[in-house]
């Protein structure tokens, strides 16, 4: 899916600084009345939360894999450079260069 991610902070969200630093203080609106609905409130961002833990660790398993493609890639570029060496030295040896 080839995601990159921002950078992540330590609150385990991956949050930027300008989403933690909210300037001015959270106010409940004014139609939350019932607990009913604050607890509908806090079930939601529960579930946010959650949810927002799901897809940081769908991004720490992308990179992951992105670094393991990234290290098989340069251990077959190593290879190649090796056979391409070991070739040339043949040729050379066989005054063909």
């Amino acid at each position: 899916s080839g995601i990159l991610s921002p950078p992540l902070t330590c609150d385990g969200f991956g949050l930027t600084e300008d989403l933690i630093n909210i300037p001015e203080p959270l106010q409940p609106p004014e139609d939350i009345k019932s607990m009913d609905q604050i607890a509908i409130l806090a079930r939601t961002v529960s579930i946010l939360a959650d949810e927002m833990k799901i897809f940081q660790s769908a991004i720490t398993n992308e990179i992951r894999e992105l670094k393991f493609m990234i290290q098989t890639q340069a251990q077959q570029n190593a290879m190649m450079q090796e056979t391409i060496m070991m070739l040339l030295m043949e040729k050379r040896s066989l005054g063909q260069i």
